[in-house]
């Protein structure tokens, strides 16, 4: 494939879709701070800001004094976060979330229901209904949205909004797009979780510090993607890296839900530490667990941070081991893809503890890696919505410069 050559309009959008990269990155600034920071002349900034001001997508917020004595105040601009409001649809199996949120990702309502096994044009009509339904009872016009985005688990051709292969629900790849959008009354877009979700780190995170990235999600399952020279990678057939289906387990491997046996997740999963921890609570033999049952309930995805600090000896030598096998994995990623950025999130990245002993794990596999290296995720708690958010705000606002 030969490079496209820039034409005077493919130009002006490439700006339009710079300033509004930034703004949404780091807001609110001024005009000259955009021109600075993007290259550009004073005046292009100013046409841009001036055509996004007309149209509503930015707001001017109040003057501030120049750093210098002399001169004219400054006057920063910001996104207009209620310009549009997005639909977001997650799916993970069964489970499905509707999140109305605005550019921001500020939810403004939201539910959560399950839906039994169907075939794939019923299970969607049923989505679409709820959908307009939850607009319906919030009093907001299908016109203020300005898109919905999908995430789901397993690979997805985003460009056609096809899931490949959504693990426990469909085995065949099915037109999630084709399918809602005959029942919905704006535009649609699919993406995978994990791979919404790091657009949404390039989207609203400052990631000029880091070109080449790899996403790390612990929690329900293992999931990862990698960012290279700035962009979303996705491979062959629409996949991305996919740390957690590494194949670790060929004697006494289960299968895993995406139908291969000895993947990784199936040994480090969400499910997998709460049933250990079910099953050392069920044979009486730990009483620190005993009591964080009678304190907490029984263990789920909603109170496992408190289950992850108790010091029962069974399950931190567990813990430890699962750290070490996704150090393993994790490491080996580290030494291909080359990442100057390994971002963590997920419901067992969210514990500070197990974020330091996954580092001890990794460091003491390749003493090289510097913590530093490590970030984590500030969307971990928005990240049922705030992928589909960056989707849709990419397809339809930058990808097109604001248009």
């Amino acid at each position: 494939m030969y490079p496209k050559g820039l034409n005077l309009e493919n130009v002006k959008i490439t700006n339009r879709s710079c300033v509004l990269r930034l703004l949404f990155s780091d807001t609110p600034l001024s005009r000259t701070t955009i021109s600075d920071r993007l290259s550009l002349t004073q005046a292009t900034v100013t046409t841009i800001c001036n055509d996004f001001l007309r149209q509503g997508l930015i707001l001017q917020q109040e003057s501030v004094a120049s750093s210098s004595k002399v001169g004219r105040k400054r006057s920063p601009i910001a996104i207009n976060y209620d310009y549009k409001l997005i639909l977001a649809i997650d799916i993970h199996g069964s489970s499905i979330t509707l999140s109305i949120v605005n550019l921001h990702g500020d939810v403004k309502a939201a539910e959560s229901f399950l839906l039994p096994p169907q075939e794939p044009k019923d299970f969607f009509r049923a989505i679409a209904q709820r959908c307009i339904h939850l607009l319906w009872i919030n009093n907001i016009s299908p016109s203020d949205i300005l898109g919905a985005g999908v995430t789901t688990l397993g690979p997805v051709n985003h460009v056609d909004g096809v899931s490949l292969h959504s693990f426990t629900l469909f085995d065949t790849p099915v037109p999630f797009k084709e399918l809602l959008e005959k029942e919905l009354p704006f535009p649609v877009f699919v993406e995978s979780n994990v791979c919404a979700y790091l657009r949404a780190e390039l989207l609203y995170c400052d990631s000029s510090s880091f070109r080449n990235a790899l996403i790390l999600k612990w929690g329900p399952g293992v999931g990862s993607a990698s960012v290279i020279d700035g962009a979303l990678f996705k491979g062959h057939n629409y996949r991305s890296s996919e740390l957690g289906h590494n194949y670790v387990d060929s004697q006494y491997g289960i299968r895993c839900k995406c139908g291969h046996v000895g993947c990784l997740e199936t040994k480090i999963s969400l499910e997998c530490i709460i049933n250990l921890i079910l099953y050392l609570t069920s044979k009486g033999n730990s009483s620190l667990l005993k009591e964080a049952a009678a304190k907490y309930g029984a263990p789920s995805k909603d109170n496992i941070l408190h289950y992850l600090k108790v010091q029962d000896p069974t399950l931190q030598s567990y813990l430890r081991e699962s750290c070490h096998a996704l150090a393993v994995a994790t490491n080996n990623a580290i030494q291909i893809l080359a990442p100057d950025r390994i971002i963590l999130y997920g419901d067992i990245f969210e514990s500070d503890e197990i974020i330091q002993l996954f580092k001890e794990e990794i460091q003491g596999i390749n003493p090289e890696i510097e913590s530093a290296l490590f970030a984590k995720s500030p969307l971990n708690s928005e990240r049922l919505y705030i992928g589909a958010a960056a989707v849709v705000i990419e397809e339809l606002l930058i990808k097109s410069g604001g248009s």
